[in-house]
């Protein structure tokens, strides 16, 4: 069980957490991430939380896949295991969406290298 209970669309929720938490369903896909889920106990923190995240990572200059790369590469070094493994199957599905990944493997194959 965890130490602070998290929120769900499901959740009784007050106005302002029902307008943030419909905000957000509205960006992510019907689906509230993580960590919004305990900080809708303070919806005004939030509701600018939420926004600066996706400044940061869907509208920076770096492309998406670099971006993605970095959030993994910072989430391992800090020992973040939740943040990376939220981030992992995105940045492994753009590679294996591009064809690069398989082209990797088959390179390493042939080179008689594994992974």
């Amino acid at each position: 069980m965890p130490r602070i209970p998290l929120i769900s669309p499901d959740s009784e929720l007050t106005p302002v957490q029902r307008r943030v938490v419909d905000g957000i369903l509205g960006r992510r896909g019907g689906r509230i991430p993580g960590p919004y889920r305990f900080a809708l106990h303070c919806p005004e923190l939030t509701e600018l939380w939420h926004p600066l995240g996706e400044l940061l990572r869907l509208r920076s200059t770096f492309p998406l896949r670099l971006s993605e790369f970095a959030i993994l590469i910072t989430a391992r070094a800090w020992d973040c295991d939740y943040i990376f493994h939220a981030h992992k199957p995105f940045a492994a599905g753009r590679a294996a969406a591009s064809g690069r990944g398989r082209r990797r493997q088959r390179r390493a194959s042939a080179a008689g290298k594994t992974r």
